[in-house]
């Protein structure tokens, strides 16, 4: 059986905490895509905005976590664009289930031998 291709965001912390998330090839496209997804940066000088780029599966993720109700879309910002995107991506479904954060590699190792999950690229990043 072929393995399933999959990516890997690396979320760390100044106190040790680490958060591992298996996502798929759209969410890593995403995370890793220099486009802003709104253009320029908005007119009145915030430095933050809600990405019009991110991708279905993010959006409902976010909505799961905090709740219809809450939600008000991805927003990210223009000094960490790349981790924001990162920190709200969700891990992938596998047959319908929704994988959970993995907070060390042998976690992650079991994960991916369970799943039968191929690890492509890693992104490296920061919990804040």
């Amino acid at each position: 059986m072929e393995k399933t291709k999959v990516y890997i965001l690396d979320l760390r912390a100044m106190d040790g905490d680490i958060e591992l998330k298996i996502v798929d090839k759209e969410v890593w496209d995403w995370v890793n895509n220099p486009e802003t997804g709104q253009g320029n940066l908005p007119d009145d000088n915030d430095a933050s905005w809600i990405d019009q780029l991110a991708p279905q599966q993010v959006q409902d993720y976010q909505k799961e976590e905090c709740g219809d109700d809450d939600y008000e879309g991805i927003t990210v910002s223009s000094g960490s664009m790349e981790n924001d995107r990162a920190l709200l991506a969700g891990p992938i479904k596998i047959d319908g289930k929704r994988l959970g954060v993995c907070f060390d590699r042998k976690e992650l190792r079991d994960a991916c031998q369970r799943y039968n999950l191929e690890i492509i690229d890693e992104y490296n990043g920061f919990i804040y």
